[in-house]
């Protein structure tokens, strides 16, 4: 059991089913009232084991960010891992420089997955569609210039353990020239000035406010 309300729970409704449940080693047999008891005392023995396995995962992770060390499970879309070091996969990453080009040239992210949909370009991992949430996480992303920033989001300390998006709550780590480029700096920058400037604009339309006058007649 790794969360002991729902162990609970699934207990419980298996009693009202009229099944009992028999742990051999523990030796509990849920169909004595007495022993519910006894068992949330193992369930809640094991979440806090889960907990700490799952504290001092993340305090590892940590602090291998802190130096600089640390090696991520997978890289975003026009990378691969070659083992322990990243490295570009040519098809994709022409696929991120497309995106990043007809950004500069104006286009919207809705125009951009609507033109890579119609191409016929394939996601990874055959995930299907592009979307425009897709194109903008890309857009986004500072991998592409070579550096990565760590601990976007983090997972929550309390089970179920939800992934959270790091908003300032816990420090992110930045390490330069971690992998090699496909978007230089520059192009990124402009891409994120236009990104800033394009939500600026819709934030303003949307507090604007037009009185429209009916004179009768």
């Amino acid at each position: 059991a790794r969360n002991t309300q729902d162990t609970l729970r699934f207990m419980r409704e298996l009693l009202r089913l009229g099944v009992t449940i028999q742990f051999e080693k523990e030796n509990i047999d849920t169909g004595k009232l007495s022993t519910e008891q006894v068992a949330a005392i193992y369930a809640a023995f094991a979440q806090m084991e889960s907990t700490n396995h799952s504290s001092t995962m993340r305090t590892s992770v940590r602090m291998r960010m802190e130096q600089g060390i640390f090696t991520p499970s997978s890289m975003p879309y026009g990378y691969r891992l070659n083992g322990l070091e990243p490295e570009i996969v040519p098809e994709e990453a022409e696929v991120v420089r497309h995106i990043f080009s007809s950004a500069l040239r104006g286009q919207g992210q809705m125009d951009i997955a609507k033109q890579l949909n119609k191409l016929g370009v394939e996601r990874r991992h055959g995930k299907g569609r592009w979307h425009h949430h897709t194109i903008s996480y890309i857009l986004t992303n500072p991998a592409y210039t070579g550096n990565t920033l760590w601990n976007k989001s983090f997972r929550s300390d309390t089970i179920p353990f939800p992934m959270v998006i790091n908003s300032g709550q816990k420090p992110k780590y930045t390490v330069e020239d971690s992998h090699p480029v496909i978007i230089d700096q520059e192009d990124f920058q402009k891409v994120q000035n236009l990104i800033a400037g394009r939500k600026e604009q819709f934030t303003g339309n949307a507090h604007r406010t037009d009185s429209i006058y009916f004179k009768r007649v």
